[in-house]
């Protein structure tokens, strides 16, 4: 008898354990990037005055957040040895695959700042391919770390006029 009903409470748990497990798998699935990443425009030049720091702080890792940047092509993409910006990538968090990263290029905010930025490699052959030194653009961009001489950028993908 003691038998018979702990096999009955065993099955019981398991029908009622098991038969909701699939569907609740299949909704908890993360969105795909494109449909999570929503890129927010900034202020370029406000985030450059309220990162650059003359107290001797080098580095705030943060998550890597979406957004949108309004520059001026100063230099193209070149390659570069980028280690720096895997580890930030892995630290920080916040992209999960991490992109292909081996180029930079410099850019210039409307306040006339000139800054580097990282460029995801897919994104640097579009550049290179239809893009010109001194065209405006907006660029899709993840902001990964800020440091001491101001934030640090990935660009991902860009619009050939801001804000189209």
């Amino acid at each position: 008898m003691r038998r018979q009903t702990v096999h009955a409470i065993f099955f019981s748990l398991f029908f009622l354990l098991a038969a909701p497990v699939a569907p609740f798998a299949e909704e908890q699935k993360a969105p795909s990037a494109p449909e999570r990443t929503k890129f927010q425009s900034i202020n370029l030049d406000q985030v450059i005055a309220n990162t650059r720091r003359d107290d001797g702080q080098r580095l705030i890792l943060r998550p890597a957040r979406p957004v949108k940047l309004d520059i001026e092509i100063m230099r193209l993409p070149e390659a570069r040895k980028l280690e720096y910006i895997y580890t930030a990538l892995r630290v920080g968090g916040g992209l999960d695959p991490l992109p292909e990263v081996s180029h930079r290029m410099f850019v210039k905010t409307r306040g006339g700042a000139i800054i580097p930025v990282y460029v995801e490699d897919m994104a640097a052959l579009k550049i290179k391919d239809r893009l010109k030194v001194g065209q405006k653009v907006r660029f899709n961009a993840f902001h990964v770390y800020n440091y001491s001489k101001g934030p640090a950028f990935l660009v991902v993908g860009f619009e050939k006029e801001p804000g189209t």
